[in-house]
């Protein structure tokens, strides 16, 4: 659940002071040759762990419920409208260039299978010359396996600066969409199977799901597409050239993406239109049968009516065979019609299945 905007008319910087979680937070410091993990309790404990020649890994959780942001704004000086921007967790992704750090707003998408509705948490970043701080929504480990890699040593992370540690847990936001594409491709062939055999509304319901989900995931992925590219292309000086083939290469991730996107949005479209020519189908044979007993029935009302009328000189109401006649000429009209549509095809079966 987002919280709601800003109090319209507060000075641009302004963030709420916040009476949660007293300050905790953990901090992974790391080089080459060690890496070693602490949990803060105190801001000025940051001072004795950052070091010029190691990198620092600062990991923020459940903003909405602590009071870190803003003493940690203190402590690096960060800009008071990035404080905002972090505690405003309905950011649209982007990044801003300082100078002496870099901020990152990302958004991880998730599916409720409940539901069946895409929602997002924000990741705020700031990529400092030895160090990275990431502010979430919620207490959730997401970046466990990049944690796993730095202390096992597995990867470039522990050989390279601060920022292959920023590009690793963007690459691993790129790749958790990879997971939902392919949530969303199982999800896609078992609407594609059920059209053939069921077209109750429920299906249009789940197909416009779908359809949200899928600009929901292509607006996300265009963003971080940008902001990948600004980080490839723009001269920032925290941007090492040994990491510049990796943000290459997650770059072509992310159109890699994209061309699913837009392979759902096709065959989407497509599922659409079959579900409507299959209500239009079968509408046009209820009205084909409506349209055949009707067939039937106007001779057979002319008939009816044309006796009905109650004049006085019709020589066929004194003859006493006229009833029976009557009715027997009602069948062979019947009959006969029923023959011509079996004939044209129109009923039990059609002329291909005849001409086969």
């Amino acid at each position: 659940m987002k919280r709601k905007r800003s109090i319209p008319g507060l000075p641009p910087g302004t963030i709420h002071d916040i009476n949660g979680k007293n300050l905790y937070f953990p901090v992974i410091v790391y080089n080459e040759q060690e890496v070693f993990e602490k949990e803060i309790t105190e801001i000025n404990q940051l001072k004795e762990i950052l070091e010029p020649e190691k990198n620092t890994w600062i990991q923020v959780k459940e903003i909405q419920k602590s009071n870190v942001v803003k003493k940690i704004g203190t402590h690096f000086a960060l800009h008071p409208l990035i404080l905002e921007d972090i505690m405003d967790t309905n950011q649209r992704p982007k990044i801003n260039d300082f100078g002496d750090y870099l901020f990152l707003v990302i958004n991880i998408p998730f599916l409720d299978k409940i539901t069946g509705k895409m929602f997002v948490q924000q990741i705020s970043l700031v990529l400092g010359k030895n160090f990275v701080i990431t502010f979430q929504e919620s207490d959730a480990s997401f970046f466990l396996p990049i944690q796993e890699r730095l202390f096992k040593n597995k990867g470039h992370i522990r050989n390279m600066k601060s920022d292959y540690l920023a590009y690793a847990l963007i690459d691993f936001i790129v790749d958790h969409f990879f997971l939902v594409i392919e949530e969303m491709e199982e999800r896609i062939d078992t609407l594609e199977n059920s059209i053939s055999t069921n077209d109750s509304p429920e299906i249009m319901h789940t197909l416009h799901k779908n359809k949200q989900v899928v600009i929901a995931l292509r607006k996300s992925i265009l963003a971080i597409r940008e902001i990948i590219r600004n980080l490839e292309k723009r001269d920032i000086s925290l941007i090492q050239e040994e990491t510049l083939p990796f943000l290459r290469d997650l770059y072509e991730h992310t159109i890699q993406i994209m061309e699913s996107i837009e392979m759902f949005r096709e065959i989407l479209s497509s599922i659409h239109d079959v579900y409507l020519s299959i209500v239009s189908n079968k509408l046009n044979e209820v009205m084909k049968v409506l349209t055949i007993f009707a067939s039937i029935f106007i001779p057979l009302t002319f008939l009816a009516g044309l006796y009905g009328m109650n004049f006085k000189y019709m020589p066929e109401l004194q003859w006493p065979w006229t009833y029976p006649v009557l009715l027997g000429v009602m069948f062979i009209i019947t009959g006969v019609m029923l023959l011509y549509f079996k004939k044209k095809g129109w009923i039990w079966g059609n002329r291909e299945k005849k001409k086969r």
